[in-house]
């Protein structure tokens, strides 16, 4: 029997004050290892020295290596972003090869002027930044696995040069039991940003099947322009109220623009038994595999049309996550816990 290990694991946040998917994803895998009898720390002591480090955040690469190299521990890198290739990231919306310099000058940064008006850096700082990711890059190639979350992730990274990546899916919890007394309302869940498609929600509203309400969740600065009668604005909420919203809904629509390196949300509300609607970017596709919902171009018109085809046929893609409801669990609870110890065994060899 092989031995229970002491893992550090590095994230930006701890689960209980942020409710960001990447926060969400190392406290599942994290509560999942303790069950089975793991040591799990999230911070650094001589006195009980790891046995690895799992390292959730790239800001923590720096130290990580040093406390690697010192302790020769070995480290594992979970990318939840493609800050590691771009900080900024708009030349992946539509390739997957991140821009030049000058690119990034006259692309990336106008375009970061465009959609985030109330936020702009100055040139000097965006600069700052694009440095700050290539120097985290150096760290990154240090690890002993770097670990994607998604195939369409891991081929982005892969076309800019990163090599032998290992892909574990995020888990989730499953809950047992399903409220199916739905009501005739859609959620949306996320960051109020163009990248996660929010600006398109005014537009899709007027296009909502009859008597039907779209409840928007999330904070951000475009909160300020999503106004219509047929939306219920309720800002950042208590995740607990999130997962139970997914369990009342007729479906759940995340029409994300940027190349979602997974898509937890879908995840999530697949979880519940509610089918979605996603955009067909980066890895949300895996997720939905057009058989708990559809994944298609994140336009007003492309959306409203999948609302449609999904609602008519409500109960077909209800009872395929039904049918489908141990195979869901095994890919996306057990199996990726079993790889993560098999990796972390296997850097320990």
């Amino acid at each position: 029997m092989k031995p229970k290990l002491r893992i550090l694991m590095l994230t930006q946040y701890f689960y209980l004050r942020h409710r960001g998917g990447s926060e969400q994803s190392a406290y599942h895998l994290a509560h999942s290892l303790i069950k089975r009898g793991h040591k799990i720390s999230f911070g650094f002591s001589l006195r009980r020295r790891p046995d690895i480090i799992h390292i959730h955040s790239p800001s923590f690469l720096p130290m990580a290596i040093a406390i690697s190299k010192l302790f020769n521990i070995p480290t594992v890198l979970t990318v939840r972003d493609y800050s590691l290739i771009c900080p900024l990231g708009f030349c992946l919306w539509n390739k997957s090869t991140s821009c030049s310099l000058v690119e990034f000058l006259t692309g990336d940064m106008p375009t970061y002027a465009k959609f985030y008006p109330s936020h702009i850096l100055s040139p000097l700082l965006h600069v700052g930044v694009r440095l700050r990711s290539k120097i985290l890059r150096y760290f990154a190639h240090q690890t002993n696995q770097i670990v994607c979350i998604s195939q369409a992730q891991a081929r982005i990274f892969k076309a800019n040069g990163f090599k032998d990546l290992s892909v574990i899916s995020n888990t989730t919890h499953f809950p047992v039991s399903q409220n199916v007394n739905r009501k005739k309302q859609i959620i949306f869940v996320g960051r109020l940003t163009p990248g996660k498609g929010a600006d398109l929600l005014v537009s899709l509203a007027d296009k909502l099947p009859p008597s039907y309400q779209l409840i928007v969740v999330g904070s951000g600065f475009l909160a300020t322009k999503i106004r219509h009668s047929r939306i219920i604005l309720t800002g950042q909420i208590d995740y607990q109220q999130v997962l139970k919203l997914y369990r009342q809904v007729k479906l759940a629509i995340f029409p994300s623009r940027w190349p979602e390196p997974f898509g937890r949300g879908a995840l999530e509300a697949i979880a519940a038994g509610t089918p979605v609607v996603t955009s067909n970017k980066g890895g949300l596709p895996e997720i939905v595999q057009n058989k708990y919902g559809l994944s298609v171009e994140p336009t007003p018109a492309k959306l409203a049309q999948a609302i449609d085809h999904v609602v008519a046929h409500h109960r077909r893609f209800t009872a395929a996550i039904a049918k489908d409801r141990p195979k869901l669990i095994y890919k996306f609870h057990t199996q990726p816990v079993n790889q993560y110890e098999t990796l972390y065994y296997r850097c320990l060899a």
